[in-house]
Order: C-alpha cells, then sequence, then structure tokens
C-alpha cells in the first residue's frame, strides 16, 4: 500500500531519516513515526450482504416510486378543469332574494350546441340601446353584479354564468366556455332593440 506523508518532524525508517514531504514513501507495517503516531494498514472491507427481504423492500419502493411517477400526472391531468374552476353556484335563497330586490331582472336560458342549459341574468334600461356582455372572474358568482348597475344607469345588462356557475349546468372547460361565450353573443344581438354596434363584451379576471 502507498501512504502519503506529510510530517515537520523527521521520520526514520531502516535507519534513514526523511524530512518534510512526501508522496509515495514507503511505509513498512507496525513502524512507528518519531511524532508519535503508529499507522495502520487497512485490510479490505468485508462485502455488504443484502437478504432477500431487503431486496424485496427495495423492489416494493422502486414501484412506488414508480406509479407515483406515473399516476400523479395522469391524475392532475384528468382533474385539472376541477383544479382551475372553482365553481360558484347560486342557491335558492339568493335567487329568491334577486326575484325580490330586482324583479325587473330576468332570468334568461339557452342551450348549449351541446345541449347543456346555461343562464344569465339579464337587467333591461329602460329605452337603452347600449347592451353590456358581462364575463366575470373564476371564483365568481355573477349575480352580486346586479348591486351595481346603478352606477350605470341607462345600460343594459346580460350578466353570463358560466357552466357550473349560478343556475347553469354542466362543468366547466376552455372549449366550452368559449363556444358558450359565442352563443351568449348570439343571443344578445337576437334581443330587442339590439343593436350590434352598440354591444360590449366586459371580462373580468377568466371573463
Amino acid at each position: 500500500n502507498c501512504f502519503c506523508v506529510v510530517s515537520t518532524n523527521p521520520w526514520k525508517t531502516k535507519g534513514v531519516s526523511v524530512q518534510g514531504r512526501s508522496s509515495s514513501a514507503m511505509y513498512m507495517p507496525n513502524r512507528n513515526s518519531s511524532t508519535g503516531i503508529r499507522l495502520v494498514r487497512m485490510g479490505r472491507p468485508a462485502p455488504i450482504k443484502i437478504t432477500p427481504m431487503e431486496w424485496g423492500a427495495v423492489a416494493a419502493f422502486c414501484k412506488i416510486l414508480v406509479a407515483v411517477a406515473i399516476g400523479l400526472p395522469l391524475v392532475v391531468y384528468f382533474a385539472q378543469d376541477s383544479l382551475i374552476f372553482y365553481r360558484q353556484p347560486v342557491s335558492e335563497s339568493r335567487r329568491a332574494e334577486i326575484a325580490q330586490r330586482y324583479p325587473a331582472v330576468r332570468e334568461v336560458f339557452l342551450k348549449s350546441d351541446d345541449g347543456v342549459r346555461l343562464q344569465a341574468w339579464h337587467a333591461q334600461a329602460p329605452e337603452s340601446a347600449l347592451l353590456v356582455l358581462y364575463f366575470g372572474g373564476n371564483a365568481e358568482e355573477t349575480s352580486w353584479m346586479l348591486d351595481e348597475l346603478h352606477n350605470a344607469p341607462n345600460v343594459s345588462w346580460l350578466i353570463v354564468s358560466y357552466r357550473g356557475y349560478g343556475l347553469s349546468e354542466g362543468s366547466p372547460g376552455e372549449a366550452a366556455l368559449a363556444s358558450d361565450a359565442l352563443q351568449w353573443f348570439d343571443y344578445a344581438m337576437n334581443l330587442p332593440q339590439a343593436d350590434a354596434k352598440r354591444i360590449h363584451v366586459f371580462g373580468r379576471s377568466l371573463g
């Protein structure tokens, strides 16, 4: 075996004094240095033996890692809509409150291209040709906008509820919401006194 020896004191090996540093000095086993340090030649370590039970535990752990690595992305992929969209349905008590406080506001419904029943709130201002089509935020139940309509007098509103929001049925998704928005625009264009040049689309956050 070769040892790297660093010393400021002389070493004596077979009567020969070695001063300073040597990177390839031959050292004899059980030889003492003048520094009082005893160097011992080490043998090879014994091989590590793994029992069949331990191999089984390692294999089971690896299977769990593989299952998590494959399964977690699949779960996120198939559940992405429920993770992205925070649905806000309208309770019956809130619905009754809206009907009582805003008798002029109508609940309007249409059927989407894929057969889902969609709902919106329509507030028609007297003799108004200006219509705002409102699309709310992700975690927004849009009926709260009815409380703010007095800030925009002489303006008509069509306040949309996304799929799974308000009184609309179904489940939200990117393609479905885009298709529904186009249908609501077509609906707005066919309203009485509607002027295509005076329909304004107002989107907040997700909208």
